[in-house]
């Protein structure tokens, strides 16, 4: 309901990415999925048709992929040049990157400006915490940041799996 309310793509994107892990992990069957997806899309249709029309406007990443990106929706746009800046300025710099929040001070627009694709007025953010992180800290830096990722996730994911048939309460917390 919260993602319905705030007419968020990126959030009904991440739903979709949850559901789909949700059904590797075995929460829920495509069965299910398939139901409560077309109970939500009538009832979404009934009740708040607009947020169909927000998330139609997802098809212009195709056209923003191709060569009609014109056709594409401004904030797509304008998402994919921040985080092709911050790609380039990853690649630019790839060992320790442009200095810990120099990407957004003094490189993103510049960056942004430069692929041609929307101008920018003013520096913006990555609109990506890895991306971001990878422009700023290089590869020491976004290694860094993966690695306490992985020291948190690896062993709550071998836990996980250890409890699943003796506990799954805290397997299911686990995960």
């Amino acid at each position: 309901s919260g993602i319905l309310l705030t007419f968020s793509r990126g959030a009904a994107v991440a739903l979709g990415g949850l559901l789909l892990t949700m059904i590797v992990l075995r929460y829920i069957h495509v069965r299910q999925l398939v139901l409560v997806g077309l109970a939500t899309a009538a009832l979404i249709g009934v009740v708040a048709p607009q947020v169909l029309i927000r998330l139609d406007s997802l098809a212009g990443v195709g056209a923003l992929l191709g060569s009609e990106e014109s056709q594409a929706d401004g904030a797509i746009v304008g998402r994919a040049t921040s985080n092709l800046a911050a790609l380039n300025a990853f690649l630019d710099n790839p060992v320790v990157g442009v200095g810990p929040g120099q990407y957004f001070r003094r490189y993103s627009q510049e960056y942004g400006n430069d692929l041609g694709l929307r101008h920018f007025d003013s520096q913006r953010r990555a609109h990506n915490l890895y991306l971001e992180t990878a422009a700023d800290l290089g590869i020491l830096g976004f290694g860094a940041l993966m690695a306490v990722i992985a020291t948190t996730m690896w062993p709550l994911w071998r836990l996980r799996r250890r409890l699943l048939t003796s506990r799954p309460d805290l397997a299911n917390l686990a995960a």
